[in-house]
């Protein structure tokens, strides 16, 4: 017998070769080939005998029967005429499924044959007896879950706690302890491998409410959780402790309260005088004779807080302290706004104020008072000329005054009389506005004013405010001081109607604003004539400026403002300011691909101007690299310029305990990162040489200015220019070429 493994389709099967049976006297023998193919989950193996015949020399019969049989069933399969020549022929194959017992284990018993019934020219059997099958190991059933724990947890401290659960049922391979703080969400803390039956948590904190259960699993599942078990950490100590005098006795209270406080102990001083009481609560009956002075903990069980900051003292029925913050003191007040005195009532026995009295004078004379019934700790008059007439001062009712207050609370007699405090009433100043006069032939409004107060109060601040027809604010300017005009930076537009509005102070004492309208109607200068080119040898745009011709109606034009703009007119760039009228100028800062539209706008002296576009188009198939003084210094890289270009916006996920996916944030900052390459041939006329190179990575502006022909302008740094030599004699050497520029803003 020889066995071996032999793949059939999608599965593998064991091959039994070379069961011979015995051979007959003309030496011819039957040998059975034995595969089998396996079902573990159907516990059977089905097996497969092909029977072949080895003939010696021809033999033919009328009466020839084959036969098998495979674990006890089987047949004979053929009964009559057949002849073989010499050699092997397969003459039966045929399967059977054995199911195989419970421990997964089978045996299969084979027979065959073939023989002549009448001549006995062939008879060869064959036979294999109890062949055992490849045992099939029975199915590993799962454990059952475990039970479900039943949990307790013990105090070590505030900040750690021993979590102990039982372990019923089966075993356990992995416990999860879960935790709730302050009711919120549940939070895994601990994942633990095995079946354990404890868990220190030390990642408590005091002034908590901690909720904790465990689940218990094993390959079968898992168990129920836990009941939840809540544990109480020390409660943080009540702070804004107040005492208040009230019928019958003091109320006690704080105004931050630990959350799972559960009650209060409550001391007077050293004397803890009520335990295991709720906030807010009532000393009834105390010491009228003593002050009171209290101080609180909190309690949840056993925890204890530790004692609270004292509270303010409170004297039973004392009179009254003398007020303090008395307003206004030392102050300047308008006769015509509303007279206010305010005061803080200072109870030595935590009552509240019920009457005030007010006594008032001119600095040296007699005291003239009022009594107002209230717990309000101010008194208001419509003006402080009526609050003046009141206390019988009258006349124009301005000038330096004294006041002092006293109040009275629980107890019958008046508290001390406050410190003298004092205020000035003075009368509102008045503005006039002498400019700007209407029509106004500028561009600009000059505003200017007189300025009034009866007392000959000088101006302290003033304020000037530019408004459009519509009444929205164009501009607004202020200052300190006894300024009585200022130009305004707003330019105005002709056949305008605008409106200003001035006020002026006195201290804090501000007139009432008064305005005024004007239109706007100047003569402008004549636009200005504007003539761009781009010029590839340089790498710029050269731009000529030359003045209008005024005629007899428009103005001379005394200055220029250039600016460039690259995005159609959507966005403007200042290149020169209040410029001759008449100039040449080299804008290296233009595009080198695409258009760059330049705005003149000619001045005239009255401010008044005119403007002139024109577009410059440039197709530089090169990329520039521009640097020192005004980018003046640049390099035309034409040759096979290879590009890449980075950006980016500063990011990062931040993650927070209670939240499954991390929190994505954005920040403010911007990279852009140019690397570009390509090669130059020394001697070529189209291209820079190594020394301007060598200029253009040394100079010592900071910034450089990159432009390529997809339009793109970009200012950065650059950190320095690679130049390997590559080839060539040294009178037309090609060299290779490199750098990278970061992203800046243009710096200057």
């Amino acid at each position: 017998m020889h066995q071996h493994r032999r793949p059939l389709g999608n599965r593998e099967e064991t091959v039994m070769v070379d069961y011979w049976g015995p051979a007959d006297a003309r030496n011819n023998q039957l040998m059975v080939s034995i595969t089998w193919s396996q079902n573990a989950a159907a516990n059977t193996t089905t097996v497969r005998c092909v029977y072949y015949l080895v003939v010696s020399q021809w033999v033919a019969s009328s009466a020839m029967q084959l036969g098998y049989t495979i674990a006890g069933g089987g047949a004979t399969v053929f009964n009559g005429y057949a002849q073989y020549a010499a050699g092997t022929h397969v003459v039966m194959d045929y399967s059977r499924t054995i199911v195989h017992n419970a421990n997964g284990d089978a045996s299969v018993t084979v027979t065959g044959y073939v023989y002549d019934a009448i001549n006995a020219y062939i008879n060869v059997p064959v036979t294999v007896t109890n062949l055992t099958l490849p045992r099939i190991p029975p199915p590993v059933v799962p454990p059952a879950p475990p039970g479900a724990p039943v949990l307790s947890v013990a105090r070590n401290s505030d900040t750690q706690h021993t979590l102990s659960w039982s372990r019923p049922g089966t075993a356990a391979t992995r416990a999860i302890v879960q935790r709730r703080e302050n009711s919120g969400a549940w939070t895994q803390i601990a994942s633990l491998s095995g079946d354990p039956a404890s868990y220190v948590d030390r990642a408590t904190k005091a002034n908590r409410r901690y909720d904790y259960r465990v689940i218990r699993s094993n390959t079968g599942g898992s168990s129920a959780w836990s009941g939840t078990v809540t544990v109480y950490t020390t409660p943080a100590v009540p702070t804004g402790i107040s005492a208040t005098r009230t019928t019958g006795g003091i109320r006690v209270d704080a105004t931050s309260k630990p959350p799972y406080a559960a009650s209060y102990d409550v001391a007077d001083g050293d004397t803890v005088v009520a335990s295991g009481v709720a906030l807010p609560w009532v000393h009834e009956n105390p010491n009228a004779a003593l002050p009171h002075t209290y101080k609180v903990r909190a309690k949840r069980g056993a925890l204890v807080s530790t004692w609270s900051a004292a509270s303010p003292t409170v004297q039973l029925t004392a009179p009254p302290n003398a007020p303090g913050n008395l307003t206004p003191n030392g102050a300047l007040v308008s006769s015509e706004a509303q007279g206010v005195l305010g005061w803080r009532h200072n109870p030595a026995d935590a009552s509240e104020q019920t009457r005030a009295q007010v006594q008032m004078r001119r600095p040296g004379g007699a005291w003239s008072s009022a009594e107002f019934a209230s717990s309000a700790q101010s008194k208001t008059w419509p003006t402080a000329a009526e609050m003046l007439d009141e206390f019988g001062m009258g006349g124009d009712g301005l000038g330096l005054i004294e006041w002092q207050v006293r109040t009275k609370g629980a107890h019958p007699d008046w508290g001390a009389w406050s410190a003298v405090a004092t205020a000035d009433v003075a009368a509102p100043p008045v503005v006039t506005i002498t400019s700007p006069e209407d029509p106004l032939d500028s561009a600009y409004c000059v505003v200017s004013w007189l300025h009034f107060q009866s007392e000959g109060r000088p101006q302290s601040a003033w304020e000037a405010i530019l408004l459009d027809e519509e009444g929205a604010e164009l501009e607004r300017r202020s200052g300190d001081g006894a300024t009585s005009s200022v130009t305004m930076r707003y330019r105005l537009e002709d056949q305008h109607t605008y409106r200003v509005t001035v006020r002026t102070a006195v201290g804090p004492i501000w007139s009432a604003p008064v305005s005024t309208d004007f239109a706007a109607e100047f003569v402008p200068p004549a636009p200005p004539r504007v003539l761009a080119e781009w010029r590839e040898e340089l790498g710029c745009v050269q731009l000529v400026v030359g003045e209008g011709d005024p005629g007899e109606e428009l103005r001379e034009t005394i200055a220029v403002d250039v600016l460039r703009s690259i995005d159609g007119g959507v966005t403007w760039e200042a290149i020169l300011e209040q410029a001759d009228p008449n100039l040449l100028f080299d804008d290296w800062e233009s595009l080198t691909a695409g258009l760059t539209t330049y705005r003149a706008i000619a001045y005239a002296e009255t401010g008044a101007s005119a403007t002139t576009d024109y577009v410059a188009r440039a197709d530089s198939p090169a990329l520039w690299l521009s640097g020192g003084i005004g980018f003046a210094t640049a390099a035309r890289l034409p040759y096979n310029p290879a590009i890449k270009v980075d950006a980016s916006r500063a990011r990062s996920v931040q993650r927070y305990e209670g939240r499954a996916l991390g929190v994505p944030y954005a920040g403010e900052q911007l990279t852009r990162t140019v690397d570009a390459s390509g090669a130059l041939l020394e001697d070529d006329p189209d291209n820079p040489s190594i020394d301007r190179m060598i200029e253009l990575a040394q100079t010592i502006e900071p910034v450089h200015l990159y432009r390529d022909p997809d339009g793109r302008r970009i200012y950065g740094v650059i950190g320095s220019i690679s130049l390997p030599r590559e080839t060539g004699a040294s009178d037309g050497a090609v060299w290779r070429w490199s750098f990278q520029l970061e992203e800046t803003d243009r710096g200057w």
